[in-house]
């Protein structure tokens, strides 16, 4: 039968959802419905983004150009930039402590260092040289790179910079310009102190100057170095030392001045004054301790901690040990440093006057212990 002598059909109900269909709400793949992109079909007027791959052209994002850098710099804070050439460190000629300024972190950058970490170097660089005036133009961080100043001091790397922050003035001196001892024999080799204050002790068999002899005496002009002067038995002649002890314009820095002035003017013949001893200072002002001994006066007035485990030792043996050496040395390093917080704790409390009393007393103190009355006090009643 022919189509025109069929009629209009009529539909027999609503159309059953089939795959593939144009319904409203159902997105199915290959489908031409407007708004919808889908990877890998080409869709008029549609834009479809890589997922996981930006793409320098995709409008709304800027990748800025580096100034020595060809290629666009990377997106995101962890992705390691490309290989840059450090700049190359010449040495100053004038100075002998060249430092490699900074160079290691330049090499780290053009290895595996993300950019994040150089800007923190920049300003770990700013925050030394603001907190550190006097060695301001060590390096100098700029926006274009790293531009070498005037390096006067040896930087390795960040660890010894934050450790140097942390030290004290006079420690970090130590650590740039290491301290010296000399060991003399029998006398000093010259004229080997610079001018002002000098500090003095000594070592001995024991504690009684008529029975235990003199075997060394340390000296130190507060200037980094120290000379030991050993004696063999029997040889005080040492015109040197003796000059320099009995010189009345050099004052003479104890810790427990009676007994090194006894024990030397009873060996070497000479009063070593004027003198200021640190722990008749201490005494006088640290009246709220019992404790005056070296290893605490240090480490209270100036916050230095010395080692006393070579204090019994033998100081006559035909040669002294490593330890033995520091350990005398150590004893007259600080005393400069000492004198100088414990004189201004006796002007605080109006002791000064009180305090030189005494010191002018000392050789008087010590000729009365040679002469037997170490143990009595000829001021007491009884």
């Amino acid at each position: 039968m022919g189509a025109a002598g069929m009629g209009t059909l009529e539909p027999l109900g609503p159309e059953p959802d089939m795959p593939g269909d144009d319904m409203p709400g159902v997105d199915m793949p290959g489908d031409d419905m407007p708004g919808v992109a889908v990877p890998g079909v080409d869709v008029p007027g549609v834009d479809v983004p890589e997922p996981d791959m930006p793409d320098p052209d995709i409008p709304g994002i800027e990748v800025p150009d580096g100034p020595d850098i060809d290629e666009p710099a990377p997106v995101g804070p962890d992705v390691i930039g490309p290989e840059v050439d450090p700049p190359v460190v010449e040495p100053v000629d004038e100075d002998p402590l060249v430092p490699v300024v900074w160079a290691k972190a330049v090499v780290a950058r053009s290895a595996a260092m993300p950019p994040i970490s150089i800007f923190m170097e920049i300003l770990l660089c700013y925050e030394y040289e603001v907190s550190h005036p006097s060695r301001r133009g060590l390096v100098t961080g700029s926006t274009d790179g790293w531009s070498i100043g005037s390096p006067r001091r040896r930087i390795r790397d960040r660890r010894v910079l934050r450790r140097d922050q942390r030290m004290t003035a006079r420690q970090a001196a130590a650590r740039r310009w290491p301290m010296t001892i000399y060991l003399h024999e029998g006398d000093l080799p010259g004229d080997v102190f610079a001018p002002g204050p000098i500090a003095v002790d000594s070592e001995t068999m024991g504690l009684l100057p008529g029975r235990d002899r003199l075997c060394l005496v340390q000296l130190a002009d507060g200037h980094g170095d120290e000379h030991l002067v050993r004696f063999g038995i029997g040889h005080y002649d040492a015109p040197v030392l003796k000059a320099v002890l009995a010189d009345p314009a050099r004052l003479k820095l104890y810790h427990f001045a009676r007994f090194d002035v006894a024990v030397i003017e009873h060996y070497l013949g000479v009063v070593a004054a004027p003198l200021f001893c640190t722990k008749i200072a201490s005494k006088l002002v640290r009246t709220y301790t019992d404790r005056h001994g070296l290893k605490d006066v240090l480490r209270e007035t100036i916050g230095v901690d010395i080692s006393k485990a070579q204090q019994s030792s033998d100081w006559g043996a035909p040669e002294l040990s490593d330890a033995q050496k520091e350990y005398a040395a150590s004893d007259v390093r600080y005393l400069h440093r000492a004198h100088v917080v414990l004189a201004e704790r006796l002007a605080r409390e109006g002791r000064t006057v009180l305090a030189q009393a005494c010191f002018d007393f000392l050789p008087f103190r010590a000729r009365l212990d040679l002469a037997g009355w170490a143990e009595t006090d000829i001021f007491a009643h009884m």
